[in-house]
């Protein structure tokens, strides 16, 4: 149901209070839409949201829906100005309103105009092979379940998938993948799919007896009591903006709370709330996927047209309603010994004989997320946040190391060889285009899963390691980024959590 924000506080006192309807948070709530066996489950979704808000959407010079390699344009919604603050380090040098322009301020958050990418995290992605404290300290085994979850609900077809599963929609030919046995690579399957969780969830909510839905419900501050060694979060108070200006609030009180407001904002809310930094993680160990559209440009072989469109190819080839595949060359799990990247031999729109690279980018201290204190504070009176981007030695690595296998893996195979490469003796952040290092728009690690509270914010089941009832939900939690985009492993531990939560909330 749609409730307003009235100046009052909530008439029901509700199980859990999710803050955040991007997709991770109405994902959540939809997993107790979905049930009939937690009827009493009462939920509550706040988002600072205007759903009278229309986004507008600026297209790109030559943007292309079918292209792997294009950006749909730069999104704004009117209150999209709460998210700028401090930038400094690559990011700032590589997209200056990455503060705005990665994340969208929408119900739905950035599904509204997201390009639709889905790809699992290898097992590997999960451990900690230099020793520098980034393992998950879940096992893969666990994530399983939710990643076949997640494809039954959104229609990606069988999980996992594989270049021998791929079949075109019209023809049903298997797809023939690369021979790349006798090399240390091998190939995945990345599929894609647009979803829009605005459209698909805000009818099933707003008809929802037992979920409630606060727009225009922008956080302000909890209200907490101590409880033991933990602390206990009783109530969030939230307030309207009305033409950039404070309106009503709301205080809503709840059993269990989920920031699920994307890496930064849950970050911030944190810092805010002087929660989840006890040990000094919170903010730290910032991380984004660097990507490199065209890091080198291939002359392709004879053999290539057998691989052709599902590789070297700069769209995705139709496998199912709404569903495209295009196949990636990766690291094999038994030789990658650090950092993981992920090549598309063909992502740059009209140059089939691309390397197209996106890797894993250390998570290092020093890479953080603070509270600004140059910056006046945002409409709300709250600070906006700082954010330092540092580059690692193995940042510059990784890119220089995976063009180098890619090009004579490709070569020994007869499939290519190499016509343009970039200046492997130069530091990667000072190429230039064609081969400039831009953000994938996946802040991950600042509220980082730990098993310990000295080693990270929250614990293997997301919850905040200083409190009772706090969870945080999205890739902040991310202790390893690995090189598969975000969504599906956010969806499948929204997933986790509301398995997690309901059995919980069940005597």
């Amino acid at each position: 149901m749609l409730k307003r924000v009235d100046g009052t506080r909530a008439a029901h006192h509700y199980d859990v209070c999710v803050i955040g309807a991007g997709a991770a948070g109405l994902f959540l709530a939809a997993q107790f839409l979905q049930r009939h066996d937690d009827a009493n489950l009462r939920v509550a979704v706040v988002d600072g949201a205007n759903l009278d808000d229309p986004v507008e959407l600026q297209p790109f010079p030559g943007s292309d829906h079918t292209a792997v390699g294009k950006l749909y344009g730069k999104a704004w919604s009117s209150t999209q100005s709460l998210y700028d603050g401090e930038l400094r380090g690559w990011l700032a040098r590589s997209r200056p309103d990455y503060l705005t322009s990665s994340r969208l301020r929408a119900l739905g958050g950035t599904s509204v105009v997201w390009s639709g990418w889905w790809l699992p995290l290898e097992e590997h992605d999960l451990r900690d092979p230099l020793g520098t404290g980034t393992a998950w300290p879940i096992d893969y085994s666990e994530l399983l379940p939710y990643y076949r979850r997640v494809h039954q609900a959104f229609d990606l077809g069988p999980y996992p998938c594989s270049p021998a599963d791929v079949r075109t929609l019209d023809a049903q030919e298997q797809v023939t993948d690369l021979p790349l046995a006798a090399t240390p690579l091998t190939t995945r399957v990345v599929l894609f799919k647009r979803v829009n969780f605005r459209d698909l969830y805000l009818d099933p909510v707003a008809s929802s007896r037992h979920v409630d839905l606060y727009p225009e419900a922008n956080f302000v501050a909890f209200d907490t009591t101590q409880d033991g060694q933990r602390t206990s979060v009783d109530a969030v108070r939230v307030t309207a903006l009305y033409d950039g200006a404070p309106g009503p609030t709301a205080t809503i009180t709840a059993s269990i709370f989920v920031l699920a407001a994307g890496a930064v904002e849950n970050t911030r809310i944190l810092l805010l709330s002087g929660l989840g930094d006890q040990a000094g993680h919170c903010g730290r160990h910032l991380c984004d996927h660097p990507y490199l559209w065209t890091a080198a440009q291939l002359d392709l072989g004879a053999s290539t047209s057998d691989t052709h469109p599902f590789f070297f190819s700069d769209r995705p080839l139709r496998i199912g309603p709404g569903v495209g595949a295009i196949g990636a060359v990766v690291p094999r799990p038994e030789v990658s010994g650090g950092a993981g990247f992920r090549a598309l031999l063909g992502g740059a729109d009209g140059l089939p004989g691309t390397i197209s690279l996106c890797w894993e980018q250390e998570a290092t201290p020093g890479s953080r997320i603070t509270l600004s204190d140059q910056l006046p504070p945002d409409p709300l009176g709250l600070p906006r946040v700082k954010v330092d981007a540092d580059i690692a030695d193995g940042d510059r690595r990784t890119p220089v190391e995976a063009i180098t296998k890619l090009v004579r893996a490709l070569e020994e195979t007869g499939l290519a060889r190499a016509r343009a490469l970039p200046p492997l003796d130069h530091d990667p952040w000072s190429w230039r285009q064609p081969g400039r290092i831009v953000p994938g728009n996946h802040p991950m690690g600042t509220t980082r899963m730990s098993s310990r509270a000295e080693d990270g914010v929250v614990d293997p089941n997301a919850r905040v390691h200083d409190t009772s009832n706090l969870y945080v939900l999205g890739s902040s939690v991310f202790p390893r980024g690995g090189y598969a985009n975000p969504m599906l492993t956010v969806l499948a531990l929204s997933a986790r959590l509301a398995d997690h939560i309901q059995a919980a909330s069940t005597p």
